[in-house]
């Protein structure tokens, strides 16, 4: 991160590591010190200039720095949180669709290392973040090939760990289409999967480190003529993306794509089915059309009383 780490690493050096001087140094932290961490965490690059911190994370560190304070506040120690009017980068609500066509994908894909083109592959086909995509193992297809167990994910340092807001065997079952099936047996008839069956292997390392896949995947972007911001995350939301306007059901879509609440499912993709609500109208015209008329009035016979108040 540079310049913004080191500041950063200042500000919060003098928090010493016992809990109980730690709960004291609470008193010590200004407002500034918040503001100052968002605008460091704003700024922070990566060595290809990509944002260290999407705004969602930057959000969710704050929400977690002020729940401590507030707890801290409730039990009396400190006076005040500093939590107050800090202004957080606005958290984009709505997936940028990137579609490209059959020869830039091609070309994007073929971009990679012949033993790295699985992953782009299955992020496309099924979904997968990247970490998970990385993560593929012979061991976790099931029903024939058709269906695969997403268990883990390679952080960014290369480590396998569980996936995203799970717990270690906590996992979800994605559908593998045909075509994704079909590269991934060229894939292992070319590198045979490791001992513990993983199939993406890393190079100074036994896992993908993230930022040398990152460095691939800017020069595939340049390669395929795809906007110059697109990430291989953009081919996760061309995934979801057709799967809405395809009629697939989004609870299935969000329980595939491991999203821990739906709602975080309609924040990105909802903007991408907005045929839902013409076809809710349409659904109830016509049910109202098909009631029959038999010229009688409805019976309240046996009816229970409604007993209270009315509330509109």
């Amino acid at each position: 991160m540079g310049r913004s780490e080191d500041r950063t690493r200042e500000k919060w050096r003098k928090v010493p590591p016992s809990a109980k001087t730690y709960r004291s140094s609470l008193r010590d932290v200004t407002r500034e010190h918040i503001t100052d961490l968002v605008s460091d965490m704003e700024a922070a690059k990566d060595e290809h200039g990509e944002p260290l911190f999407s705004a969602s994370t930057i959000a969710g560190v704050y929400v977690a720095i002020a729940a401590i304070f507030a707890e801290a506040r409730r039990n009396k120690r400190v006076t005040e949180s500093p939590c107050v009017q800090v202004e957080l980068p606005v958290v984009v609500s709505g997936a940028i669709l990137i579609d490209p066509a059959r020869d830039q994908l091609l070309k994007f894909v073929n971009r990679f290392p012949a033993d790295w083109r699985l992953p782009s592959w299955f992020q496309y086909g099924c979904g997968l973040r990247i970490g998970e995509a990385l993560a593929i193992n012979a061991n976790q297809f099931r029903e024939g090939g058709t269906v695969y167990r997403v268990e883990e994910q390679v952080d960014p340092d290369g480590n396998v760990i569980p996936c995203k807001w799970r717990k270690r065997g906590e996992f979800r079952d994605v559908p593998v289409p045909v075509f994704v099936q079909e590269r991934y047996r060229q894939h292992v008839a070319l590198f045979l999967p490791d001992e513990d069956g993983y199939v993406v292997p890393g190079r100074k390392h036994r896992r993908v480190v993230r930022n040398s896949y990152h460095a691939h995947v800017r020069k595939a972007v340049e390669v395929a003529g795809l906007p110059d911001f697109m990430t291989s995350h953009y081919l996760r939301h061309r995934w979801a993306s057709v799967m809405l306007a395809r009629g697939i059901d989004i609870t299935h879509v969000s329980r595939w794509l491991g999203h821990r609440q739906i709602e975080t499912t309609y924040r990105i993709y909802g903007h991408m089915v907005p045929r839902v609500a013409s076809e809710a109208s349409a659904v109830m015209q016509a049910a109202f059309e098909d009631l029959p008329e038999t010229g009688e009035g409805s019976s309240v016979a046996g009816v229970l009383p409604f007993e209270g108040p009315v509330v509109l």
